[in-house]
């Protein structure tokens, strides 16, 4: 192996050595041929790479064992759930390419490094095609800020030319990037430069096109969660440090999509003056909104869970009660009642209160 392609190697393996997210890599055969710290210690201590252990002996997925190999045959990435020493996992599989064929497949789960005996032998089994298929973005830097490595999956992100691509590893450096320090990320940048691993906080970043000859895009950009750790010290290269980020844009937008129904549901609520409730019996918890608490004249953080009963006057309650359980015991389609509660300033008001199960747990 020439000076050059034993230092990509040693890069590429520093990266994976590095890296927060556990992996766990099988050949063709579904043989285990490397187990990283964090699956180890999950359940799969003492596992080496001579020794051929099939991965299903050792990591039990929900999905059928066929259906598991078609997948990965067919060169298609998936998620699914496992089960390691009675502790199950939400994983991602994605199959390891040599060329144009399958040659085997890969793990992600946590957070943690690769011994040195596996790194040896990972290094000569398409290392590189791990890191550049990888399902997240992996870019690295030399210690002056600029740009020395990113794989496919940073160009996809982006959907960048080879011309553009060149520019960003020519011209980019993560310290003049004013959009990072606006958004208070450049402490974060300092730690992770200094030799320590950091996670940075979730962001919205866009990719200024413009100064790369391209007219500015008019997309909203990617959000982005990601973690900067130093790599080891390379024959050639004092010491990179890299960065991994994944894109959520799908649980931004579910989240913001949740919040922006429950907006409109409250000013619905509050224009109709009306209040909700929700009672969990199997956690014993019950929660109100702001309008429950408005309609009696209290603040939300003045009403406990359990103030309800306290409020009711005391010739509604037993029989409010009574509705409400015969209800939750099947014995009614819906829950309705029209009683008499207290407000803060001590007057009765009177309300019409209306309910229904919505689920139920497994033993009902």
């Amino acid at each position: 192996m020439n000076t050059k392609v034993r230092e990509e190697t040693s890069i590429e393996a520093n990266i994976f050595y590095n890296q927060p997210t556990g992996v766990l890599a099988f050949n063709i055969d579904f043989e285990i041929t490397i187990c990283n710290k964090a699956f180890s210690e999950k359940g799969l201590k003492g596992i080496k790479v001579a020794q051929k252990v099939s991965l299903f002996d050792k990591v039990i997925f929900d999905d059928k064992v066929a259906s598991i190999k078609n997948q990965v045959l067919a060169g298609t990435s998936f998620k699914s759930l496992i089960g390691i020493d009675q502790k199950r996992f939400e994983v991602e599989v994605t199959p390891l390419w040599g060329g144009t064929k399958v040659i085997g497949g890969f793990i992600s789960l946590g957070e943690e490094v690769l011994g040195n005996q596996q790194l040896s032998y990972l290094s000569k089994t398409g290392f590189k095609s791990v890191i550049e298929n990888a399902p997240m973005t992996i870019m690295v830097f030399k210690k002056d800020g600029s740009v020395f490595y990113t794989n496919q999956h940073y160009r996809d992100l982006w959907n960048l030319s080879d011309k553009e691509l060149h520019l960003i590893h020519e011209y980019y450096n993560i310290f003049d990037d004013g959009q990072l320090n606006n958004r208070a990320i450049g402490p974060y940048i300092k730690k992770a430069f200094e030799g320590k691993s950091v996670e940075i906080p979730v962001i919205n970043y866009v990719l200024d096109y413009s100064g790369l000859g391209r007219k500015a895009d008019t997309n909203k950009g990617n959000w982005l969660l990601g973690y900067f750790f130093p790599l080891e010290k390379t024959e050639n290269h004092e010491s990179l440090v890299a960065l991994i980020f994944t894109e959520i844009n799908r649980q931004i937008d579910a989240e913001q999509a949740f919040k922006l129904s429950q907006e409109r549901l409250e000013l619905a609520l509050e224009g109709g003056e009306l209040g909700i409730w929700d009672w969990d019996l199997a956690n014993n918890s019950m929660v109100y909104n702001k309008q429950w608490a408005k309609i009696l004249g209290y603040e939300l953080d003045e009403i406990d869970m359990f103030s309800w009963t306290g409020l009711v006057h005391p010739d509604d309650l037993g029989w409010v009660e009574k509705k409400l359980h015969d209800h939750i015991e099947g014995k009614s389609e819906a829950y309705f009642a029209e009683y008499r509660v207290k407000s803060k300033t001590g007057e009765w008001k009177w309300i019409l209160d209306r309910g229904k199960v919505v689920e139920f747990t497994e033993d009902g």
